[in-house]
């Protein structure tokens, strides 16, 4: 059922919302396929030195970035030289989060003799080369989970590494001054937060985010008692207060959560790579880029053939896809506004598909045709409009397809079967009724055709059969009233059986 829906009624309610603002606080800087031509370097990034990556750090520093985010693999070493002058930029700059590969595969399991007794999937982290895991403030992993081609969630926790993940460790780092606040309501609620240090190494930060994590699963109900706190303090500004529920979001909530996207690809701010990496970065005039997440990797606006590219529903008709890098600016983004859409859970969700069959059901089953359509219609429309809604504002995801898509065809077409044999059945029972005393079609005409009476005043012609039964007081006197009424049946119906085969009505 939540394939079918997240397949077709997903992506109906979001081709319906449409594209939304982007936000503000994240930005991306593309490599395309125009890169290496506009830098007189290679057009294959992996070819390129990476001093060129030290200066785009170097430039956003200048810019005021808050955090700097590489969707590249860095795991196999080039030139030592470019490679130190890399890794002190990302040093110095004191806010790099690199990714780390994320291998996994299914591995047989085989026994002593040899033979296959089955198999296990097994995953393995890959971190950038060693100067460069030093020098980061963060590092993380970003696979996708796809169903069949398309993607739709992403990954906040790999619990199978007991790893946050790219997006995740950026928010932590981006709102590292809203924790101390954090800490504070912890406490104030019996639980002992863990500490770090303005010179924590990369892997202290993953230590440090799942042991925040742990402290948000061992009590499913701390995240709620946060908020209940946060709200009645009054003195809080209102962007610590954001700060500290995104943080509360984010440790709190699923492992996996679906994306929320913001339109096609481009959709969130997107700057070439070029332009940061140029040597007169200074003549160049970019939007402001103070207090933002920059995220650097691969993004083609125009190439469908771009490496590391997602379908999506939001596609373009040219069929380019959203890159990697814009589907992970798009993960900090919903984690930052606590806005990733949200389905109920199993028994909320199977609750209202019930309930939803079972009222329309009864519409189409105890209501006239005549009603029953317009107020299925409008229930329909009513339905999909709350639908809608909630998932516009609430970014709260319920069923669609499979009650507009399934049940109301259904519902209808049963209700007009039912009401068709129930009509007939009806009719029959009339034309029975009425066929005691009146000719067969005219009986007919009585219960199937909308009579003219002036048609029912004409002279007929017809013979007047009349008989008498010997011995009937005899007979009436002793069979009960009952008994009686049968035998006159059987009587009249034995006498009229021969007039009804051998004679015919004519007009």
């Amino acid at each position: 059922m939540r394939h079918f829906e997240q397949n077709v009624g997903l992506s109906w309610l979001f081709n319906i919302r449409g594209a939304i603002e982007s936000p503000s606080q994240v930005a991306i800087v593309a490599i395309d396929d125009q890169t290496g031509t506009a830098l007189g370097l290679s057009k294959l990034p992996r070819e390129w030195p990476r001093s060129i990556h030290a200066r785009v750090v170097n430039e956003l520093v200048r810019r005021g970035a808050s955090v700097i985010v590489f969707d590249i693999d860095f795991q196999i070493a080039k030139q030592t030289e470019t490679d130190v002058e890399f890794a002190e930029a990302v040093a110095n700059s004191g806010r790099v989060v690199l990714v780390e590969k994320l291998i996994g595969k299914r591995q047989p399991l085989i026994d002593a003799t040899g033979k296959q007794t089955g198999s296990v999937w097994v995953e393995q982290l890959v971190p950038p080369i060693s100067a460069l895991t030093k020098a980061a403030k963060g590092l993380g992993p970003f696979p996708l989970p796809k169903v069949q081609v398309a993607v739709h969630q992403f990954w906040v926790f790999k619990s199978s590494m007991n790893a946050p993940t790219m997006p995740a460790v950026a928010l932590q780092i981006h709102l590292m001054n809203a924790y101390p606040r954090l800490s504070e309501l912890l406490r104030k609620a019996g639980k002992q937060p863990p500490t770090l240090s303005q010179q924590a190494s990369a892997t202290e930060l993953v230590n440090f985010m799942g042991a925040l994590r742990a402290l948000f699963l061992n009590d499913p109900s701390l995240g709620q008692a946060l908020r209940d706190t946060i709200a009645e303090d009054t003195e809080l500004a209102i962007e610590q207060h954001d700060s500290v529920l995104a943080l509360i979001g984010l440790y709190e909530g699923a492992d996996d959560r679906y994306l929320n996207f913001y339109g096609q690809p481009g959709s969130i701010l997107t700057i070439p790579y070029h332009l940061i990496a140029g040597a007169n970065t200074e003549q160049v005039t970019l939007p402001e880029l103070k207090d933002k997440v920059v995220f650097v990797g691969f993004s083609d606006l125009y190439d469908p053939g771009q490496p590391d590219r997602f379908y999506t529903v939001y596609t373009n008709d040219d069929g380019v896809d959203l890159s990697g890098v814009e589907i992970a600016a798009t993960a900090f983004a919903n984690l930052y506004r606590s806005n990733a859409i949200h389905p109920p859970n199993l028994l909320e969700e199977l609750s209202i598909v019930v309930v939803f069959g079972c009222v329309i059901g009864f519409i189409s089953y105890f209501l006239a045709t005549i009603t029953a359509i317009p107020l299925m219609l409008l229930l329909v429309a009513s339905y999909l409009f709350g639908a809608q809604q909630v998932f516009n504002t609430q970014y709260l995801w319920i069923p669609v397809a499979i009650p507009i898509l399934i049940q109301f065809p259904i519902a209808l077409l049963s209700g007009l079967l039912v009401n068709y044999f129930s009509e007939k059945k009806k009719k029959e029972r009339a034309n029975q009724a009425i066929g005691f005393y009146l000719p067969e079609n005219l009986a007919r005409d009585f219960t199937e055709k909308n009579l003219d009476h002036n048609s029912l005043n004409k002279v007929t012609y017809s013979v007047c059969f009349a008989s008498d039964m010997a011995g009937f007081t005899t007979i009436a006197e002793v069979l009960n009233p009952k008994e009686l009424a049968e035998f006159l049946n059987d009587y009249f119906e034995t006498l009229s059986k021969p007039l009804k085969t051998s004679w015919r009505w004519r007009d």
